[in-house]
């Protein structure tokens, strides 16, 4: 068996063999498979280290393509070029009107699961951003403990991502406001949207 994609092929195959009893099961019946390759010598305990190694990869890689469909991601400059193009207003009254209200009300539950390590996360966001690929690199290592304090700063770094995007987005309306009316645009109080969080620290069995 050569990769994670053989022996996804594998399971399907098997999965199909559960039409003939509902008591077959593919999963059971695939690790068995690979038990008796393991002692006729046929893949080894490194084989089985690299299998499991791409499948974290894989599965990493198919988290990020799931949160790439959710949020469909673009790029800053185009962004910001078709959020300019939304700006046209009659007058600064209507302008103020529309954006002194706020357009979105966000909660965060800023409350990490702890399923991904640091590393892992950063990589499956990085690569739902911009659409490179999962670094396998990203599944080596130790799992780092998870502390009050790691539980905290992802909390206070959901908060600052949306602290500036929030800011992008008043500069450019403050910008498109000062060229359109200049005489206007220091009235104008900017309020896009509002956001909060909801932050839950785990505390069964914890002592720190």
């Amino acid at each position: 068996m050569s990769g994670w994609i053989e022996l996804s092929e594998e399971l399907q195959r098997l999965h199909g063999r559960t039409v003939e009893t509902p008591l077959f099961n593919p999963v059971f019946q695939l690790a068995h498979n690979l038990s008796r390759k393991l002692e006729a010598g046929e893949l080894t305990l490194d084989d089985f280290d690299a299998l499991i190694a791409e499948l974290e990869v894989a599965a990493l890689g198919a988290r990020a393509a799931r949160m790439t469909a959710m949020i469909g991601p673009v790029g800053e400059a185009e962004n910001a070029a078709e959020f300019a193009a939304s700006l046209d207003a009659p007058d600064f009254a209507a302008f103020a009107e529309r954006w002194e209200r706020p357009q979105l009300h966000a909660v965060f539950t800023a409350h990490p699961t702890f399923l991904l390590t640091p590393a892992q996360t950063a990589a499956v966001a990085s690569a739902a951003s911009n659409g490179s690929a999962i670094d396998p690199a990203s599944i080596a290592g130790a799992r780092p403990k998870i502390t009050l304090a790691y539980e905290h700063g992802e909390a206070m770094k959901a908060m600052a991502h949306a602290q500036d995007a929030r800011d992008a987005i008043v500069a450019q309306l403050l910008d498109h406001a000062q060229t359109r009316w200049p005489d206007q645009w220091h009235e104008l109080a900017p309020l896009p949207f509002r956001f909060a969080s909801w932050v839950g620290y785990d505390m069964d069995g914890r002592t720190d």
